[in-house]
């Protein structure tokens, strides 16, 4: 009967240990596959400043997003549209937040971001045609 016992004891914990391995490596493949996601999210934003506070945020947002994929790919439709925003536009990037900003104060779920897609004004278009004009005139020069 000891036996017994003995077996179930040292069966279980067989058991227990590849439990736990199991586990760990299923931590290790989401951690992976985080940082495969961090790497795509780092790869779309324009500004590349401050990488190390931006994984952090990114990483913790992400944790506990409820289904990380489809926060991942909402992310990055954001970025597409703030990249074609006019503040993200002008005067070279100057007013693109840092990464870790941008996901801080959660800027995806901002309404702007679709607004800022607006047609450039009549001013903008006059003054772009007056621009290309006067380079053309100095060519010929």
């Amino acid at each position: 009967m000891l036996a017994n016992v003995e077996s179930r004891v040292s069966f279980g914990t067989d058991e227990s240990e590849k439990d736990k391995e199991k586990d760990q490596e299923q931590e290790e493949d989401k951690d992976k596959d985080m940082e495969s996601m961090f790497a795509e999210f780092w790869s779309a934003y324009p500004r590349k400043d401050a990488k190390k506070s931006a994984r952090k945020v990114f990483l913790r947002i992400l944790n506990d997003a409820d289904d990380p994929r489809a926060f991942l790919a909402k992310i990055l439709d954001a970025i597409t549209l703030a990249k074609r925003s006019h503040q993200w536009q002008k005067d070279n990037g100057d007013f693109i937040p840092l990464p870790a900003t941008w996901l801080n104060q959660e800027r995806w779920e901002d309404s702007g971001v679709s607004e800022t897609l607006e047609e450039p004004s009549d001013e903008d278009r006059n003054q772009k045609l007056t621009n290309f004009a006067d380079t053309l005139l100095d060519e010929r020069n």
